[in-house]
Order: C-alpha cells, then structure tokens, then sequence
C-alpha cells in the first residue's frame, strides 16, 4: 500500500536500504524537524508508514478511516513542504499498478494541488482509467504512434547515423505499428545481427528489403537481443529478472554462481541497454530498461528455474535485511510464494496483511490473508498448519472489506478448541458473533460474544 508515497518519503528523508531500524528512527525524526518544524505533528504517522518501530506512538483515537485520512494528510504535507523553497515535479510511472491506497493518496495531493508550486505527472497505459476526483487544472496527454518520419530519427538516434534511407523506416514503422519501444528494439537487433551498419556516418542495408526478416512481436524482438548476449550476461539476465524490474547489486551477487563473472556480465548488459543503472550510493541498484524486457528474461526460464531463483532471492533479502522483515513482507510473499517454501509464504503473506492493515488498507490487506488462507488449506493437516488458518480467516473477518464466510469462522472456532489455544479461540467467537450480528441473527451474536467475554476474563 501506498509504494509510490512511501518511495517518495524514504528518498525525501534520505533512508537507505543499509540503514538498521536506530539509524532510521534517527534520520526520520532529524529529516522531519530540518524540512519542516510543523511537520512534526506527523512523525508518529511517518514512523506508522516506514514500519519503524519507537517510542512516538499514534494518537489511540487515531484507527479506520481517521487513520487513513491523516496518513493521506501526512503524505500530502510532505510532499506539499518541499514546495516551499523550491518548485517540484512530482512522477509517477505505471500507475496502471496502483493499489486502492495509493489511488485514495493522490486525489488527497491533487485537491490541493493548486495551492503550491508542485506538478504531477502520471503515466500509465492506454485503455487504463483513472478517477481524479475534483482536480483542478490537468491536461492528458496521449502518445500517438510513431509515423514513418518519427521512425526515421529514432533509427538514425539508435544507430549513430547521420541519415537512413526512409524505405527501411517505413518497413520497420509498419512492422512495429508505431510502437517507440519496438522500433527502438528492432533497431537495435537489426544492428546487432550485422544487417545494417554504419559506414561513413551513412546507414547501410547489406541486404534487400524484401529479403530482411523482421520479428513479429516486440518479445520476439527482445527474446533475439538476449539471445545474441554470451552465456554469462544472458544468465545474470535471467536471474536479475526474478528479483524484478529493479535489482540491487547485494541480492544479485548473493544468487549468482562463482562462474558468472558478476561485473563483466553486468557491463554487457548496461552496454546492451538490457538494464540502466539508477544508482550508485549506498548500493549499486539497477532497472530493466522496460517491463517487457524483464519478462522475456524471466520467461526464457524453465518453471524450475524459477522456483529456485525465488527461493533463493526471499533467503538473500532475508538475510541482507534482517532488521526489516515486516516492511518487505510483500516482496518476501511474492518470491517465496512462487518456490517451494510454502510455510514461508504463508508467514509473510499473514505478515503483509498484518502491515496493510495497520496502513487501513482493507482491501490489499484480504488479499493477503486470503492467499494465506489458500496456502494454508493446501499444507497437510497439522497443528501449524491450523493456526495458520485461524490467524488468516480472523485477519480477513477484520479487514471488514467482505463479509467473512461463516463456514471458515466456525472451522476457525473449531481448530482453535482442538489446539485448546484460548488467545485464538477468543478472536475466532468474537468475529463469529460479528457475524452472526450483521446477519441479524442476535440470539446467536450475543451467546458468541458471551463466550469470547468469558475467555478474554479468564
């Protein structure tokens, strides 16, 4: 919940990945009190955001909508701050991805928008749909398809040519309909393949159009790119892949073999433009030049591959981030729930539930506990693999983002009695006669809250 903020908020407060939960803390209050002495009132709503844990505890009527209102305050008055002294060019790429969250954030930016030297810039993909809300000034912008003139530039852009004959754009225009990024590609691929060259600052075709073979797809087109790379830099590929579209140099390292030459890969993957480099200090991080380059990689492995390389990515994030397990609940679900380690995925999934419900994102927050739950149901039967379910379906009842199935709290009830875990069963009858109350069934509401009353006493 909430990424692209909370990517905003560490940056503006200078948190690194390195950094133990103490330097953290102290860089958070520091930041805060240097940017701005009146955004102090929201450090304890910062500190809530970040995960970091201190003594500056949330205001205790601060819970459910109150609390998500004054995060989406605290994040619009950070930003808003900065603007004070300086102009600012707020990006948000791929919005298409955003979470329920994050959407709610930014209409909460744009109401105030006005008011501040600040310009929001949002990309996301054609056909997508965006409610802004009562934004003000705004203007869309839609990229039209590259014409054969366009296509022109960009091929003597990639190459490094003065001129290139225009038969040769129309073709790869055609081919690519327009697409920037499969013309860049194709461009790219046409070079790399030997069938044009530059000579003399001039573009040269060594063969005849109609005999020029170009890929139907632009993952055709990035799947030859690849497969022209030696073995080694086409292997680092495949493993940065399934890390993501953005990788450290640290994971990296920790799930590549001796016989990769980790640097000489890197380089021929920075000089193919597979991957850019985005940072340097405190660690080296990189980016797949597009999503779709990273998807080809990923899927030039075999489906056991994969299950290897995200194991072996959540035990390297594990252990490089010890100190911030919670925080990086989601990525840890995502790989582990794609290897062989179905108890780990079951524990960061009830995990990341547990930190977006926290954040009053009820919607990611059943995602997570329902994904639990599945796993959870598909272990073999065992006294971890109950407790498990309990924690999941009494997660997803108090989500209240859908009305929990009875089936699934009384199983919950009846797991807990067999485990004779009172904590658990307590939970487990109060969201039973929740239930049972909304469904106005109150003879049965009050007989289960007595009973979790009667054990909570106890």
């Amino acid at each position: 919940p909430y990424f692209p903020f909370l990517d905003s908020l560490r940056r503006g407060l200078h948190l690194d990945e390195q950094d133990s939960l103490a330097e953290s803390l102290e860089k958070v209050v520091a930041n805060v009190r240097e940017i701005d002495v009146s955004l102090e009132r929201f450090l304890p709503i910062y500190l809530h955001l970040l995960s970091i844990p201190s003594t500056h505890a949330l205001p205790v009527e601060l819970k459910g909508e109150a609390l998500r209102r004054t995060m989406e305050e605290a994040l619009a008055a950070m930003i808003t701050s900065v603007t004070r002294t300086k102009p600012m060019v707020f990006i948000i790429e791929d919005w298409h991805w955003s979470d329920a969250a994050s959407q709610s954030a930014l209409r909460r930016l744009l109401r105030v928008i006005g008011s501040y030297r600040l310009m929001v810039i949002i990309s996301y993909r054609p056909g997508y749909s965006f409610d802004f809300g009562s934004a003000g000034s705004r203007m869309a912008i839609r990229l039209s398809p590259l014409n054969e003139a366009e296509t022109q530039v960009l091929l003597c852009n990639v190459t490094g040519a003065e001129a290139a004959p225009a038969d040769l754009a129309a073709l790869i225009c055609r081919n690519a309909d327009g697409n920037p990024l499969f013309v860049e590609e194709t461009c790219y691929s046409l070079l790399e393949s030997g069938a044009i060259l530059v000579r003399d600052r001039q573009l040269v075709l060594r063969q005849t159009l109609d005999r020029l073979l170009l890929p139907d797809t632009i993952q055709a087109v990035i799947r030859a790119r690849l497969d022209r790379l030696d073995q080694g830099a086409r292997e680092m590929a495949g493993r940065a892949a399934v890390i993501g579209r953005v990788f450290t140099q640290r994971v990296l390292t920790r799930i590549c073999p001796a016989s990769i030459r980790l640097n000489e890969s890197l380089d021929a993957l920075l000089d193919q433009e597979v991957v850019h480099q985005t940072k340097i200090l405190p660690e080296p991080e990189y980016t797949f030049k597009h999503v779709l380059t990273r998807e080809v990689a990923y899927d030039a492995l075999s489906h056991q591959q994969r299950k290897q390389l995200h194991e072996a990515v959540g035990q390297a994030i594990e252990e490089l981030y010890a100190e911030r397990l919670a925080e990086n609940a989601p990525i840890l679900f995502h790989h582990y729930s794609r290897s062989s380690e179905v108890k780990k995925a079951i524990q960061f999934a009830l995990l990341a539930g547990e930190q977006a419900a926290n954040l009053y994102a009820n919607t990611e927050a059943a995602t997570y506990f329902n994904d639990a739950l599945a796993f959870a149901k598909s272990l073999p039967d065992s006294p971890e693999a109950k407790r498990w379910q309990i924690d999941a379906i009494v997660g997803l009842a108090a989500t209240g983002t859908v009305t929990a199935e009875r089936e699934n709290l009384e199983l919950a009830c009846k797991f807990a009695e067999e485990l004779q875990d009172r904590r658990r069963l307590t939970l487990a009858l109060y969201w039973l006669g929740r239930n049972y109350y909304v469904a106005a069934e109150l003879k049965r509401a009050i007989e289960y809250a007595r009973r979790s009353l009667e054990l909570a006493d106890e």
